[in-house]
């Protein structure tokens, strides 16, 4: 089936008006992506927000349940049952699916009532709470992993870093109670110690790796600080053998100096989530705006590209009319080209093509008419002045060989007076044929005017474009014609020399030739810049070559 240009131009429209709309769609694809995966961290961080805190109260309570099964002072247990209230409140604070992934606290209730009627050993109560916040940091950890392309996931997963590094201090807080006896270094208590030691001191490094250059150097200096200085000393020396007094730390006191440094980071945890709950309403905010800002831009641009595909379809429809008008007046009869060859398209496209090379070939015959002398054949001057101009600029930049040859018939003016005009034309095309026949294809022939012809002759130096000159005399001197007087003519010859341009160079030829005019006609002189003015005529009797110098100009 054959597709009229109309149909395909209605179905180009279809197409770029689809392009449009699925430019459309999938920017608002895109951009609906970024904005929920912006949200989606903005929720992340509300739920390690929930989960830190929970974390943080979590680990008071552990340690406030080991001092009270190792003391069992009612001072002890009174906080221990503030800080369960604590504790219960960040619970009450977690979503139904977050409460739903802890496991461990469906026994809480059980465990505590055993830890207050003092029935269990501290380390079974350590494994409970420990057990607990594994799964809590676990669940922080997959939150900071989630799959995800947002700039800020590496600042969660190092706040879920800072946590771990928070838990495993806690869990050498607790440790500390079951430190040896003074003097005695147990190898299985240190070698629990300091595996600890080193996640808390690994995970502290991975925050420092992956934290914004703020939160880095927040964290450099809480680690400065007296409080976090004193815990680790305490912590190392511990492991060292010696006692907590030895330290400088009374015993009872070894809590609180623990519990000093892990409120430190605690703190250093709520500054981290602040830090990065700002940035990512921040970030939210800006993407909400950009986005709203493309999406009218982009509505704004689809619109205006659908009006102008629109009206530029119906601009063409309207040309494709008007060139289908044009073609049938253009061929007649309706549009039928009687001439157009067998088998010839005659849909719209066969009757615009046909057309069109009609005028291709009117604007090539018009062309050549406009650079043409329509009475010789010859360049005129317009024709002659693109063509030197390109090759005047080739002999200045290639240093290139440049001549240029100016002829004027000989008494032309009586040839016309005493035969005729008629005679005198045929005199122009005669002289013009002769002057063809033998110039080369690179050489360019114009008519100047009147009498007056010009050849260029480009990569001949001057002594070839002499000898031209006068092979050319010679043939319009000995040249006889049924019905036409005889003639002769005169040359001027000048070659290029820098600095010279098209009007220089025929200025210099032009003076040439009026040297052989004075000098007696039927003849050719040489432009020579200095020597004086000589003639090879001696040399070669058929000859007529002069030169004229610059001091025959003067």
């Amino acid at each position: 089936m054959k597709i009229t240009i109309k149909t395909r131009i209605w179905l180009l429209g279809l197409v770029s008006l689809t392009g449009i709309l699925l430019a459309l769609v999938t920017h608002y694809h895109v951009s609906s992506e970024v904005l929920a995966e912006n949200a989606e961290m903005v929720d992340r961080l509300e739920q390690t927000d929930r989960f830190s805190r929970l974390v943080h109260e979590l680990q008071r309570e552990r340690g406030l349940s080991n001092a009270f099964l190792a003391q069992r002072v009612e001072s002890v247990h009174a906080e221990l049952r503030a800080q369960r209230l604590a504790t219960d409140h960040r619970v009450a604070n977690l979503d139904a699916g977050q409460r739903g992934v802890l496991a461990g606290l469906a026994g809480m209730t059980t465990m505590r009532e055993r830890v207050s009627r003092a029935e269990l050993e501290t380390a079974a109560t350590f494994d409970f709470y420990t057990e607990t916040l594994s799964s809590i940091v676990a669940e922080v950890t997959r939150l900071a992993k989630a799959p995800g392309a947002h700039p800020m996931r590496s600042d969660l997963f190092a706040h879920a870093g800072l946590i771990h590094a928070k838990e495993y201090l806690g869990q050498v807080r607790a440790g500390l109670a079951t430190a040896p006896a003074a003097g005695r270094i147990d190898p299985a208590w240190v070698a629990a110690m300091g595996r600890l030691v080193g996640l808390f001191e690994s995970h502290l490094d991975l925050f420092l790796r992956d934290a914004n250059p703020a939160l880095k150097e927040a964290m450099l200096a809480a680690l400065r600080e007296p409080e976090m200085v004193t815990a680790r000393r305490l912590i190392a020396g511990a492991m060292a053998g010696r006692t907590i007094e030895q330290i400088g730390v009374p015993r009872r006191d070894w809590y609180a100096a623990i519990t000093a440094g892990v409120d430190l980071l605690r703190e250093m945890e709520r500054y981290s989530l602040i830090e990065l709950q700002a940035e990512a309403a921040r970030r939210q905010t800006e993407t909400r705006y950009r986005v709203l800002l493309q999406r009218g831009a982009l509505l704004l641009v689809a619109v205006l590209l659908a009006y102008l595909a629109v009206s530029s379809l119906l601009t063409l429809m309207r040309a494709l009319e008007a060139a289908l008008a044009g073609t049938r007046r253009l061929t007649g009869r309706g549009g039928r080209d009687e001439t157009a060859r067998p088998g010839a398209r005659r849909d719209e496209a066969g009757e615009i093509t046909q057309s069109f090379n009609q005028l291709l070939d009117m604007v090539d015959q018009l062309s050549v008419k406009a650079s043409t002398d329509a009475l010789t054949g010859a360049l005129n001057r317009h024709g002659f002045a693109e063509i030197a101009a390109g090759e005047m600029h080739r002999a200045q930049r290639y240093h290139r060989s440049l001549s240029l040859i100016v002829l004027d018939l000989d008494r032309f003016k009586a040839i016309n007076d005493r035969h005729g005009h008629a005679v005198g034309d045929r005199v122009l095309r005669e002289i013009s044929r002769l002057v063809r026949d033998n110039l080369r294809a690179a050489d360019v022939f114009c008519r100047w005017g009147g009498e007056e012809f010009v050849i260029l002759t480009p990569e001949i130096p001057a002594e070839d474009a002499c000898r031209l000159a006068d092979k050319l005399a010679l043939r319009i001197r000995e040249h006889r014609a049924d019905g036409l007087p005889h003639f002769t003519a005169s040359f001027g010859v000048a070659t290029y020399e820098p600095g010279d341009d098209t009007e220089s160079l025929f200025a210099k030829a032009d003076h040439a030739l009026y040297e052989a005019k004075s000098s007696g006609r039927d003849r050719v002189v040489v432009y020579r810049p200095g020597g004086p003015a000589t003639t090879s005529a001696a040399v070669n009797p058929r000859s007529r070559i002069a030169l004229v110098s610059d001091r025959n100009a003067r």
